[in-house]
């Protein structure tokens, strides 16, 4: 398969799904369109089974820069490509049945294929700036699936803020990433690694560590970037499972190990990257623990295993980072699966209340069974998928050569934390007697074999880690210099004080499960200090935003256009001053043009004829002295050897006094209608920006950037265009397109002045008679009026 298709496909069924949910329904237009996914997933799990090499596909896109689109696809990229495809297709599936009926289901269909397009791109890609491009797009197509309920206030306000939150750190990883462009003259991400030593002993370094992270940390819900992702569960479930589990969140994450052999060298790597992956590890588990929403429980706990992520590649040895690989395709297993169950049990029910829900393994048996399944895995009890990752982040927090200790026993904490999640999200609602909720209807298979084939695989794929680690971890760790030797992954490591703080996590996250009400009143306790937290900290920030915006808006664009001129004259003037400052050493005040009678003379009869316009008492004088201005330059044309031109602007020049007066008859005599310093302030402007101008003509006058292409175009005027006029030449030939597009751009105007010139108006009709009138210009007759009872 062309490595292309690996992102087309998607996008060809992003325009085909509309038609094909309308036509067939979402139900069977979901499994139509999970063909594609699937088959990308199958297509990758061959080459993994087959080991096949990495592929490289790349075509220039902006050679001058250096920019190529370039796809690669090596050990690293297939394992996520495969995750990100293959749950795609199980969403698909699970959204076609959950949206049955929905009248937006097309919309979701065509931007849920656009946003895994996307999430592949960022995957593949290789060029940096292609990288980015991608990036944004996952965040735009995010923007639209969390706000797809729009009408909900709710729904657009969390679309915002999570657009806001990842928008701003794109900005900041693209500024990151241009940097580290300028370090090694690289452009590619996986020819970083070679300059390793040159980007850690560059004065940019720093900055460039700087942005990048703040990109990732965004993307990746990192404290204190983290709370946009609770509030993105606004989005319809399968978004949630799709977006929030296995994919968007997972992109800073991809990003940070694609340059983790370039960057994770110096010390500064890891006092960052660690500490801020660590905290977020135990704040997400502490605030999962006492929600008692199904999709924000889940929300928080990602917040918890995406910090355990950044942590481990954090610690910058070739062990942490295998472990980083195996967690995070253990992780798109069991929260894939556990987001689709909370989605099932609140259409279903009604509620995604914990508080209300027991039982509901008597009315939904197999979705209790992939409930459980996945909860186990999450736990990380043997011998699923989640026990073997368990173990292997202890190994790898006992093996730091510092804090060892205090990092293992924060890890300890955080992961009993989840056990208690897990119970709470896949046991509680299962077990019991009937809980208040009752179940309206039972889901079909659309809502339940997706999530109980993510669980089944994260159960029974324990018992085979083998496999997984020759085909995919070990494959992915090798394909970024990682030696995959450093980390083996075993069901069964003996007995060993890493199964000793498996089994002190699951009775620790036992007993969470039991006290859970004690974290729910200290919540409650901590909500006297929530002015502090991040979400309030966003939401003053961005009130404030808004209102420096309105007083701005106010200020500047308050329904006068001399206010507008002045602003934007001013503004350009000042920027343009600064260029020229930059350049002040290089300022010549020789000429290159000597000084004659004529031209002197015309330029002052043209700062005359300006002068005047300025202070005429009448519009006629003035109109007449602008006219002098435009005949001065026709002059200026006509003494360096431009006859034709100097005959254009004569003729322009015309038209326009001509026309003007006969507009300046239907207007008033002028009048002071501003006051002295206004106009003072008005002239003053004027002058400065005349001032920057022409210092910018005179020192344009002075650079050559490149051979002149006049002589060029002279020898080739005759030769190939067939004409001695070289100014008509480059018109009607060289830049014939260029004159086509201004001869267009007229006609359109004069095509809108001559509808608004002979428009026809339509004559006043008393609101009392509008009816008969308009039942007469359609040539009816109108109705007589009922008599009044």
């Amino acid at each position: 398969m062309p490595l292309y298709w690996i992102i087309a496909a998607p996008l060809l069924a992003a325009f085909a799904a509309p038609h094909l949910v309308r036509s067939a329904g979402s139900r069977a237009a979901g499994v139509a369109l999970s063909a594609v996914p699937f088959a990308i997933a199958g297509w990758l799990l061959s080459e993994a089974a087959a080991g096949a090499a990495a592929r490289v596909a790349s075509h220039d896109w902006i050679p001058s820069l250096g920019v190529q689109l370039t796809l690669l696809v090596g050990g690293f990229e297939r394992l996520f490509l495969l995750l990100v495809s293959f749950i795609g297709g199980l969403v698909l599936i699970y959204g076609g049945a959950y949206l049955d009926g929905d009248s937006k289901a097309p919309r979701f269909f065509s931007i849920v294929l656009v946003f895994m397009a996307a999430m592949l791109g960022v995957i593949a890609a290789d060029d940096m700036i292609l990288t980015f491009v991608f990036w944004e797009l996952t965040s735009l197509t995010s923007f639209l699936l969390v706000g797809y309920k729009f009408q909900d206030a709710g729904a657009r306000k969390a679309a915002l803020q999570a657009l806001l939150v990842t928008g701003a750190g794109g900005l900041a990883l693209l500024a990151g990433l241009i940097l580290l462009t300028q370090i090694t003259g690289e452009t590619r991400i996986s020819a970083l690694a070679a300059h390793s030593e040159t980007i850690a002993s560059s004065p940019l370094f720093v900055p460039a560590l700087l942005l990048v992270l703040a990109g990732v940390f965004t993307k990746s819900a990192q404290v204190p970037f983290h709370f946009w992702l609770p509030g993105a569960m606004a989005a319809p479930t399968p978004v949630s499972a799709y977006l929030h589990s296995a994919t968007m969140v997972k992109a800073g994450v991809i990003l940070l190990a694609k340059l983790h052999p370039a960057m994770s060298a110096t010390p500064l790597w890891g006092f960052i990257v660690a500490p801020v992956g660590a905290l977020t590890m135990i704040t997400g588990a502490l605030v999962a623990v006492y929600q008692t929403d199904l999709k924000r429980l889940l929300a928080y706990s990602t917040v918890s295993v995406l910090g355990a992520l950044v942590m481990l590649l954090g610690f910058g040895d070739a062990f942490s980072f295998k472990t980083a690989m195996f967690l995070a395709l253990v992780h798109g297993f069991y929260k894939g699966s556990l987001f689709m169950v909370a989605g099932t049990v609140d259409h279903s029910t009604g509620t995604r209340d914990v508080r209300s829900l027991s039982g509901l393994r008597l009315r939904m048996p197999w979705l209790a069974l992939a409930a459980g399944a996945a909860a186990l895995s999450m736990s990380g009890a043997p011998p699923t998928l989640g026990f073997i990752s368990k173990e292997l982040i202890y190994e790898a927090k006992l093996s730091l050569p510092i804090a060892h200790h205090l990092v293992t026993a924060i890890g300890v904490l955080a992961n009993s934390l989840t056990v208690a999640i897990a119970l709470i999200v896949g046991i509680r609602p299962f077990l019991g007697d009937h809980g208040t909720a009752k179940v309206r209807h039972h889901p079909g298979w659309g809502l339940v074999l997706p999530p109980a084939l993510l669980a089944f695989l994260g159960l029974t794929l324990g018992l085979f880690p083998g496999w997984l680690d020759a085909h995919l971890i070990s494959p992915a760790a090798s394909s970024l210099d990682i030696d995959p030797n450093q980390a083996k992954l075993y069901l069964w490591h003996g007995f060993t004080p890493v199964l000793a703080l498996s089994v002190a996590t699951l009775a620790a996250g036992f007993f969470f499960f039991k006290i859970r009400r004690k974290f729910e009143m200290a919540a409650h306790a901590m909500d006297k200090i929530h002015f502090i937290t991040p979400t309030a900290l966003y939401l003053t920030g961005l009130d404030g935003l808004m209102k420096c915006a309105a007083f701005l808006t106010g200020w500047i664009q308050g329904g006068q256009l001399r206010i507008y001129v002045r602003v934007t004259l001013g503004a350009a003037s000042l920027l343009v001053l600064y260029a020229l400052y930059q350049a002040l050493g290089e300022f010549s005040l020789s000429s290159q043009v000597p000084l004659k009678f004529f031209e002197t003379m015309v330029v002052i009869l043209m700062s005359v004829s300006a002068i005047a316009a300025v202070l005429a008492k009448s519009r006629l004088a003035a109109i007449l002295c602008l006219g002098g201005v435009g005949y001065s330059v026709a002059l200026v044309f006509a003494a360096y050897g431009a006859p034709d031109l100097a005959i254009t602007q004569l003729l322009v020049e015309t038209l326009t006094v001509v026309l003007f007066s006969f507009v300046i008859l239907k207007l008033p005599q002028i009048r002071n209608i501003s006051r002295g310093h206004t106009r003072r302030w008005d002239a003053l402007i004027a002058i400065f920006t005349g001032l920057i101008m022409t210092a910018v003509v005179w020192k344009a006058v002075h650079v050559q950037m490149a051979e002149p292409i006049s002589p060029g175009l002279v020898e080739r005027s005759a030769t190939e265009a067939y004409g001695r006029n070289v100014v008509n030449v480059i018109l009607v030939d060289f830049r014939a397109l260029d004159t086509m597009g201004e001869i267009l751009v007229l006609a359109l105007g004069c095509l809108g002045v001559t509808a608004l010139l002979f428009r026809k108006r339509r004559p006043h009709v008393p609101h009392d008679r509008r009816g008969e009138h308009e039942a007469a210009t359609m040539g009816e007759t109108p109705a007589a009026s009922e008599p009044a009872p």
